[in-house]
Order: structure tokens, then C-alpha cells, then sequence
């Protein structure tokens, strides 16, 4: 594969020491690093020399660092800003600090995983169903992507969406035809796990 190319001044750091040499290192989010010589994913490694994986910033002014992110998918990653202490970035850096966030092709924006989940909450109406978490989410995103639908056998008027892993575990029930009569826009919906 090729080397990466970058969207420049697509991530900014506040450091205040403006001679110490700052990098960054983008990893997924199967914690691995990504070269940017070469255009892959790889294992961390665990010792030497980060030369390959060094994403480069430069102090834009008063204590703001701005720096490239390689041209690669949309989607959640990690950014690990660290201050250079020998000629070439090492595993030795000293880690000022790791930032997860989603990288839409042109910026790389902070967000936690609780502002996801009221997003998604937010965006399908969903307000029930007791304590939400990102595993919970994920889980029904994955349902919904890969689980199947099938007709509730007691009530033929709600469909059952089943766990994408096991094919068996209901996640949510839902209403089979929306009541726009209730001034609802949403199908009636209720989560089981």
C-alpha cells in the first residue's frame, strides 16, 4: 500500500510549552496504530521506534498544536498525543494524552460515548428501556444490521428483532405499523434487554 495522505490542521492539541516537539499516533478501535508510511493497521508495538506511525503537529501559536490526520475511513478512533525525547518518535515518549473521537473525512472531533448514545436516542425517539450504555447500543445496532426480524408469535402486530449473535435473545419488540393517530412519527417500541 501507498503512504498515507493528510487532511493538514485536522486535530489540535493545547500543550504550553511551546519548544517541546509534540506527534500524535492514531489507533483504531482494535487498538491498532496506524502506519503512516505504508497505508496499514498494525499491532502497537510494544518497544523502539514509532518512526512509521507519527502523525506530525506543529505549534500553530500560544500553546495550540495543529496537526495532520492521515486520509483514511470514517469512523472512531483514538489520537495519543505524545512529546517527543530523542530524534525519532519511540514507544518511550512520554503519553500526554489519548482522545477518542470520529473522524468524518475532513475533522477529528472529541466525543464520548455517552453523547452517542443520547445522539441515537435522540435521533430513532427511543426513550425507554431503562439505563442505556454503549454496550447496550452497540447491541442493537448490531442487531439491526445483522439480527433477524421475525413476527411475534403471541401478537402478530409486533415484530421481534433477535440477537445478531445467538439468533435467539429478543432485543426490542416493536409495533408493526406506525400510529401516526397518536401524533407518533416513531413505531412503538420496547426494548427486552
Amino acid at each position: 500500500m501507498a503512504a498515507d495522505t493528510y487532511i493538514t490542521n485536522a486535530i489540535q492539541y493545547g500543550h504550553d510549552n511551546d519548544t517541546d516537539i509534540i506527534y500524535g499516533v492514531v489507533r483504531n478501535v482494535a487498538k491498532q496504530v496506524r502506519d503512516v508510511v505504508a497505508g496499514t493497521w498494525d499491532s502497537f508495538p510494544g518497544s523502539g521506534s514509532l518512526d512509521d506511525y507519527d502523525i506530525s503537529a506543529a505549534v500553530a501559536s500560544g500553546g495550540l498544536w495543529s496537526g495532520n490526520f492521515p486520509e483514511i475511513d470514517n469512523g472512531f478512533y483514538i489520537v495519543q498525543f505524545r512529546i517527543r525525547a530523542v530524534a525519532t518518535p519511540d514507544y518511550s515518549d512520554i503519553l500526554l494524552l489519548s482522545i477518542k473521537g470520529y473522524w468524518n473525512g475532513a475533522i477529528f472531533a472529541e466525543i464520548s460515548e455517552d453523547q452517542i448514545v443520547a445522539a441515537i436516542k435522540a435521533i430513532t425517539g427511543i426513550t425507554e428501556g431503562g439505563t442505556w450504555t454503549w454496550e447496550k447500543v452497540m447491541t442493537i445496532m448490531a442487531a439491526f444490521i445483522a439480527g433477524n426480524w421475525r413476527v411475534k408469535t403471541a401478537d402478530s402486530t409486533k415484530q421481534e428483532l433477535m440477537d445478531a449473535e445467538n439468533g435467539t435473545t429478543v432485543i426490542l419488540e416493536q409495533s408493526i405499523t406506525r400510529s401516526p393517530a397518536a401524533g407518533s412519527k416513531y413505531r412503538d417500541i420496547t426494548v427486552k434487554i
